[in-house]
């Protein structure tokens, strides 16, 4: 059998428009030798390529779809993506063209079946011919994965047996379930269609998730179809009965008794049940986390080692003889590649649900996976600056190799010779490009101590859905940046993370840290022993301030774990280590006595610690947008207080670790301002905005601004009760943040017109400012930390890209 990365149906009649007459060249280069197939969205075609005499399959779009401004648009995009994707487990992309207006896709062509073909004449497969299969799509998916795509359509169908040049039989995951999502009624009485109402996959292989239509779907839903066909390939059925239609397929999907396999197949061992009850487990988290582990678990459950895995009886997995191999003396093995062992999951990174959405480039058989490979032979790179080798940029797309040479130039102080790359690679990426150009061209010159040393745009440059809350956290692989945005769904808001390389480049796919959050907003990411804490709160439908671990490299860890009451509110939530493993987080509440700061322990492993305790209770005002810093055996929490009277005040708090209050809260007296340890009132005046501050061993440096002026900073030593000294830094500054390096060095960053702009602070006072890039609109207060290097400061900020709203990270490099 010849085919392609999408099967469709077989040709209809010449009178359809969608056909394109046989000897048709397509852009002087293709030439179509038979039509294959066709669908309810595209026709392929065998073809030649008539410079080198290639046999491919083309596959080009129907006529009426053409006018589908979606349609079109993401076959483009993400046939490009698809096309830079060389793996011997997926079908190749090898070219994209028009044809009268119609967008086309140059695949392979291949030889062989399906193993569903395969699975109708040899109902239960050998052992060892089956992990064969299955340790190559486990590969596949494994890459995908990485590239964060989830195919939420894998079945037999979708898994062709072809042989390659050297007659070895290799496993390529191909899609057209989904190329079946426009055809007509004439097949809706097959009970392994693709839709089902508003469902996206197979019943008969569908995760619990898929099947209750839920949004967020993510790589385990593979997994599950995946140990729904290791299932199907040894005993020869199906793990639901599927005769009686979808609503019982349904049914038993949500009751969730799985049938035993040695009740068909008594020769499989118990410890085969077993790990297919946890392949199959209902609950997301207790299913096997990646690819690796759920073909490391299958092999020891059948008793096969990975690291040496017995030859594969692959002479059986075809049965003809025109496919079958030259016969080998008795008691040699054929032979086939050597296959290194999957590695465990890194990251469950965010996933491209292949629905609706993107269904013009699934019925061109477009695989959408990142370039950033799955490398069975070694760990992925990682920026060398964190002691590992670093990982090339993985974006890709128009402009993006120009954008990405231009970063690492920035990188190397070679900002002009950036700019003039950036400049070129406008024509095919103004948006991303333009605006690279806008925030480094305002620090050419630099007049002050510091400098920018890379500049950086972490999402995806196709992604436009408006951003927020960009925080950064140094990690052993890298910088991780992360977001709140809706990219996934416009009506919901996740907390999204990447990793970024010394260049400031993607390198690693999104990974959605929250996908059970509604409204995700301000993530707060802080250095665990085994990774990060993520901190953040959703004012959705489970509202609150939450908690979860996530691994070094940002795979999920744990549940999330409610911190807070569960009820709306503007918490705007701080963190604070303790130095233990432990944190304080702190939270704005609205309470019966008015707008407060309260304040929870938690553990090392993230639990709550005793109950939600206030640290505040004014009599007059709303207690508002925390921060907190612990030093010297005290909490310092600074927050500004609106007062009813329309004033405002900035306020420094002391309170011993050993404080009463601490441990239990205050209570609140009539007529009177309670709050925790020592009030010190910094400045009272009518407008400011949300103070940040630093603290060590002598005293707090705290800033905020004044919105009727400027940005404001004060030092308050530890024996005093009002501040040493306090000035007006910038007549223009707005929402300046504060950071410590572990020298003891601080650096403010902050907003004043369109600039973003540093200045170092220290006891006697601020030196002076420099501009690092630039700024529109209003935006929130930027987030900064001390990098590794002395002098080494790293920043990510919000701004305005062609009318969205983006995340920018940057680097600067400052002198003593």
């Amino acid at each position: 059998m010849t085919a392609y990365c999408s099967n469709l149906n077989r040709a209809m009649s010449a009178s359809d428009p969608s056909q394109v007459p046989i000897g048709t060249i397509l852009e002087g280069k293709f030439r179509l030798t038979r039509e294959v197939g066709r669908g309810g969205m595209a026709s392929v075609y065998e073809a030649v390529n008539v410079d080198i005499g290639k046999r491919v399959a083309v596959k080009i779009l129907s006529a009426e779809l053409i006018t589908s401004r979606v349609v079109r648009e993401r076959f483009m995009r993400e046939a490009r993506a698809a096309a830079a994707i060389h793996s011997p487990y997926i079908c190749e992309v090898y070219d994209l063209g028009m044809f009268q207006e119609r967008p086309f896709l140059v695949m392979e062509l291949l030889e062989g079946e399906s193993l569903y073909e395969r699975m109708t004449r040899v109902r239960q497969m050998p052992v060892l011919g089956m992990l064969h299969v299955i340790r190559q799509v486990a590969r596949g998916l494994a890459k995908a994965h990485e590239a964060g795509v989830v195919h939420r359509d894998l079945k037999p169908e979708n898994i062709f047996l072809a042989r390659n040049p050297d007659g070895h039989v290799v496993a390529k995951i191909v899609d057209f379930g989904l190329a079946k999502f426009y055809e007509g009624s004439a097949a809706s009485d097959n009970v392994r269609l693709t839709r089902e109402g508003a469902l996206f996959g197979t019943p008969a292989y569908m995760s619990p998730e898929q099947a209750k239509g839920q949004g967020e779907v993510d790589y385990r839903a593979d997994l599950w179809a995946l140990g729904c066909i290791v299932y199907e390939c040894l005993t020869g059925a199906t793990v639901w009965e599927v005769q009686h239609g979808l609503a019982m397929i349904l049914a038993q999907i949500a009751r969730g008794e799985l049938p035993d396999p040695r009740t068909i197949r008594p020769d499989l061992p118990e410890s085969f049940t077993a790990w297919f009850r946890k392949a199959l487990n209902p609950i997301l988290t207790e299913r096997f986390q990646s690819a690796g582990e759920f073909v490391a678990a299958l092999e020891s459950s059948l008793g096969e080692s990975p690291a040496h895995p017995s030859r594969p009886d692959t002479s059986e997995l075809f049965s003809s003889p025109a496919l079958d191999p030259a016969p080998l003396p008795p008691g040699v093995a054929a032979e086939v590649p050597e296959e290194p062992p999957l590695l465990p999951r890194r990251k469950p990174w965010k996933f491209v649900a292949l629905g609706m959405a993107m269904v013009a480039a699934l019925a061109a058989g477009a695989w959408f996976f990142a370039p950033a490979e799955w490398l069975p032979e070694g760990l992925p790179h990682v920026s060398a600056s964190f002691g590992v080798e670093p990982r090339p940029p993985i974006e890709k797309g128009p402009g993006a190799e120009a954008i990405n040479q231009a970063q690492a130039l920035f990188k190397n102080d070679e900002t002009r010779e950036a700019l003039k790359l950036l400049a070129d690679a406008r024509g095919e990426n103004p948006n991303v490009a333009g605006s690279l150009i806008a925030h480094a061209e305002v620090a050419l010159d630099p007049k002050g101590p510091c400098q920018l040393a890379a500049l950086g745009r972490p999402r995806p440059f196709e992604v436009v859905a408006p951003a927020s809350s960009p925080r950064i956290a140094l990690g052993t692989q890298g910088l991780v940046v992360a977001w709140s945005d809706g990219h996934l769904d416009p009506k919901r808001r996740n907390i999204h993370l990447a990793t970024v390389d010394d260049a400031l480049r993607r390198v690693t796919p999104l990974l959605n840290v929250s996908p059970e959050s509604e409204m995700a907003i301000s993530p707060l990411l802080e250095r665990t022993k085994s990774g990060f804490a993520l901190f953040y709160w959703d004012s959705g439908s489970q509202p609150g301030v939450y908690a979860r671990q996530l691994g070094d490299d940002g795979r999920i860890l744990s549940k999330p774990v409610l911190l807070s009451d569960r009820k709306k509110d503007k918490y705007f939530p701080t963190v604070v280590p303790k130095g233990d493993g432990g944190f304080w987080a702190l939270w704005s509440e609205l309470t019966s006595v008015g707008r407060q700061i309260a304040a929870i322990e938690v553990g090392p492993d993230l639990s709550p610690v005793g109950n939600t305790r206030l640290l505040t209770a004014h009599e007059q005002g709303d207690a508002t947008e925390p921060t907190g810093t612990i030093s010297g055996g005290r909490l310092f929490v600074t927050y500004q207080l609106r007062q009813k009277k329309g004033d405002s005040k900035i306020i420094l708090l002391r309170i011993p670790l050993t404080a009463q209050e601490l441990a239990s809260g205050v209570e609140p007296r009539p007529s009177t301002d309670v709050t925790a340890g020592e009030m010190i009132v910094l400045r009272d005046s009518p407008k400011q905005a949300e103070p940040s501050a630093i603290c060590d061993d002598a005293g707090c440096i705290v800033v905020w601004d004044d919105e009727t002026s400027g940005a404001f900073s004060a030092f308050v030593p530890h024996n005093a009760k009002a501040p040493l000294w306090h000035n007006e830094f910038s007549s223009k500054g707005k929402r300046p943040t504060i950071a410590r390096a572990s020298d003891g060095r601080a650096l403010i960053a902050y907003f004043a017109g369109d600039r973003l702009i540093v200045q170092g602070a220290d006891h006697n006072g601020l030196g002076a400012p420099s501009v690092i890039s630039r700024v529109s609109g209003f935006q929130p207060s930027p987030h900064l930390i001390a990098g590794k290097s002395r002098g080494e400061w790293l920043m990510t900020w919000r701004d305005f890209e062609a009318g969205h709203l983006e995340v920018f990270v940057a680097r600067a490099m400052c002198k003593p």
